[in-house]
């Protein structure tokens, strides 16, 4: 991104809503449009275009004068100049939540450099961004990590492994997850993460000539927080020398098979070079392609491509569309899940883009941004050797029917069986379907909904737990929303066992004692969140990794 660059109501698509005390707390919409809004323009966030659904305030800065001004980690966001008073700004995030948006603090950018170099500019830089989210009632939705330039390159970039990052790269994974744990406290739900990485500081791990020279550097910090991570959305673009991708070919910028190669590398996972380790693959459901919104050079620089061809490229990636003709980039796979587009930045689609806003326009050609169903909730529960799967709606809008997928690895589904929608539906219905051949293991399902023009959208994926072992636990639908379900099982069957469910300190919330085969509920005091549930019987204890939406 660059620093120095000159409402209709949209209902989530598809949204998941989890219900706790009451609340509906969404998530990031199911399909994203980001737009980066520069605090250096008069523009107001509701002037932004309302295809735009993710909003992202660009930027929160480091200090540069006082005290703290030599350490790159006292931040500080500074009003757009178009609003009188926080209380004007905040009036605008309340009313662009009412529209289902999502609005983003940006740290960095381009000129903004942040670095935490020890504990003392860990804790300036958590404390001043919880000042932020202070200043304005906990109203932002969560934190995107834009760093470029000197954020990275202040490293020592012969030095990190995936398995052993840098000092301050586990500096600002904590603070964040630091940062994230306040947020959560204060307000009950989880703090959005996004991240937009310049391309060369994700992928520059697969050149020999780039990974000596900081390639491949913020792939720690996406590996650190990739279980908070809701989006990556790495910069397709300031990349004119090329990039290497997973199949060891260069492809350059300002082409489609820049886009489909280097993003099916962060899908895929690789080997980085200089003996770095692995960086795992990410699901696509947290990918969005990222784009400067014009092809004029001045605004984010090199690397736009046609809006035509974004069009096409985030088609086949999905696979809706065969491989346009002419394209040198054959896809090992379709991703459906891709989340969606981001673009630097919404002040350039209005007043540069020709014709304006061509790139906010341009994003229903791939991506839909009505809502054919709002699914209240999705359950999976093992009963001896069936699972039970249940799924209601609160209104529902051209839906043809539903696809009830499996896995048994939680990466590739397959149908198992097709149950018809309602149509158009105010009042929407409920859904039952009992799985009498699930897999012996760990079991993944996954909820496609289609339309009657053939677009499909994605629930995202719950767990059904195998029975393994001598003793352990089922847990009935992970992630869970209002209570935890979980059946403590054991060869003998008998005695009692202790459940307990902590937080990620290992400090315990609360705890039950079970009879094997028993079901109990825990976690009714649990905010939105990730946990351990610990199972104790006749000497043995096995963990668990949960989620509470």
């Amino acid at each position: 991104m660059k620093q120095n660059s000159r409402f209709n109501k949209i209902i989530l698509l598809f949204a998941l809503i989890a219900v706790s005390s009451g609340i509906a707390k969404a998530q990031l919409p199911a399909n994203v449009l980001v737009g980066y809004h520069e605090n250096w323009n008069t523009e107001l966030l509701s002037q932004a275009h309302a295809n735009y659904n993710v909003i992202n305030l660009a930027f929160a800065l480091p200090k540069t004068t006082g005290p703290t001004g030599a350490c790159m980690c006292d931040i500080i966001y500074t009003l757009p100049p178009g609003y009188a008073s926080a209380a004007a700004f905040m009036a605008e995030i309340d009313a662009l939540h009412l529209a289902g948006k999502k609005v983003i603090l940006s740290l960095g950018g381009a000129t903004g450099p942040i670095f935490l170099a020890n504990a003392a500019d860990k804790l300036t830089f958590i404390n001043s961004v919880n000042a932020i989210f202070a200043t304005y009632s906990n109203k932002i939705d969560g934190l995107d990590l834009d760093l470029e330039g000197a954020s990275m390159n202040n490293s020592s970039s012969a030095a990190w492994t995936m398995a052993s990052p840098l000092p301050e790269q586990v500096n600002l994974i904590t603070a964040i997850q630091s940062i994230m744990a306040t947020y959560q406290t204060n307000t009950g739900k989880k703090m959005l993460l996004t991240m937009a990485p310049e391309v060369y500081y994700c992928t520059g791990a697969l050149a020999p000539g780039q990974i000596g020279a900081h390639g491949g550097i913020f792939l720690p910090i996406i590996d650190g927080l990739r279980v908070e991570l809701d989006l990556l959305q790495m910069q397709l673009y300031n990349a004119p020398g090329g990039m290497v991708a997973w199949d060891g070919i260069t492809y350059f910028e300002a082409t489609p098979e820049f886009t489909l190669a280097l993003n099916e590398t962060m899908v895929k996972g690789f080997t980085c070079l200089s003996g770095k380790g692995n960086f795992v693959g990410l699901p696509a459901s947290k990918i969005a392609f990222g784009y400067p919104a014009t092809p004029n050079a001045s605004t984010a620089g090199s690397g736009f491509l046609s809006y035509a061809n974004i069009c096409l490229a985030a088609k086949y990636f999905k696979g809706t569309i065969a491989k346009p003709g002419g394209w040198g980039y054959t896809m090992t796979a379709s991703y459906p899940t891709l989340r969606g587009l981001m673009t630097w930045d919404i002040h350039e689609d209005k007043y540069v883009s020709s014709p304006s806003y061509a790139f906010a326009t341009n994003y229903t050609c791939s991506f839909t941004i009505t809502a054919p169903v709002t699914l209240l909730n999705f359950d999976a529960k093992r009963t001896d050797d069936n699972v039970a799967l249940n799924w209601s709606t609160a209104n529902e809008t051209n839906n043809n029917y539903y696809s009830l997928e499996r896995s048994s690895d939680g990466v590739s589904f397959s149908e198992i069986t097709k149950i018809n929608g309602l149509g158009n539906s105010s009042t929407g219905g409920s859904y039952s379907y009992t799985d009498n051949s699930s897999e012996t293991g760990n079991t993944y399902y996954r909820l496609g909904q289609y339309d009657f023009d053939g677009t499909v959208h994605y629930s995202d994926v719950v767990i059904v737990e195998s029975v393994k072992g001598t003793s352990g636990l089922l847990i009935s639908g992970n992630p869970f929303y209002e209570v935890l379900i979980a059946t403590a099982y054991a060869n003998e069957n008998a005695g009692e066992a202790v459940i307990s469910i902590m937080d990620g300190s290992g400090k315990v919330i609360s705890s039950v004692n079970a009879k094997i085969n028993e079901e109990v509920r825990i976690g009714e005091a649990c905010k939105s969140g990730f946990y351990i549930v610990e199972f104790q019987y006749n000497g043995e204890t096995k963990r668990y990794k949960v989620v509470k939406r």
